[in-house]
């Protein structure tokens, strides 16, 4: 039997950002769309955390707290200014660069929920959640789901 299992990535310090250091099982579903809801939800509470400075680093900064736009982004650092400044989110700019942290403290609370999402999906390298599909062999038993639901803890 196929099950949809949403993972937490697990992001480890390593003296200069944070890594991907494996993973850890959330919740199984016989469903991929419940699964996707459920890691969708899940990766909404992360990516506020990160804009509240509470989440993984401390920091609100994704930039920072992932490495630099190498890791954090598919775009190099200069696509990614210029699609900020496209969108009119560079104003004020910031003093230095985007490494700046206090220019992204008071640039979440600013900004609309809709130009949110779409900073967080110029964040490709950042993800706090996915899911996997993966067989589940003959020892298992359908006593174990609830409401289409496999609890892996």
């Amino acid at each position: 039997m196929t099950v949809y299992l949403v993972q937490k990535l697990h992001w480890e310090y390593n003296d200069n950002w944070f890594e991907r250091e494996g993973d850890e099982p959330v919740k199984a579903f016989e469903s991929r769309d419940d699964a996707l809801l459920w890691a969708e939800l899940l990766e909404d509470e992360a990516r506020r955390a990160i804009e509240k400075g509470e989440g993984v680093g401390l920091s609100a900064n994704p930039l920072r707290v992932f490495g630099g736009t190498e890791r954090a982004t598919s775009l190099t650092y200069d696509e990614l200014w210029e699609k900020l400044d496209e969108a009119g989110l560079l104003y004020p700019p910031p003093t230095d660069d985007l490494y700046e942290q206090a220019w992204w403290r008071a640039l979440w609370p600013r900004i609309t929920p809709v130009q949110r999402d779409w900073l967080w999906s110029l964040l490709d390298g950042v993800q706090f959640y996915e899911v996997i599909e993966i067989e589940i062999g003959c020892g298992y038993t359908k006593s174990l789901w609830e409401d289409g639901e496999l609890n892996v803890e």
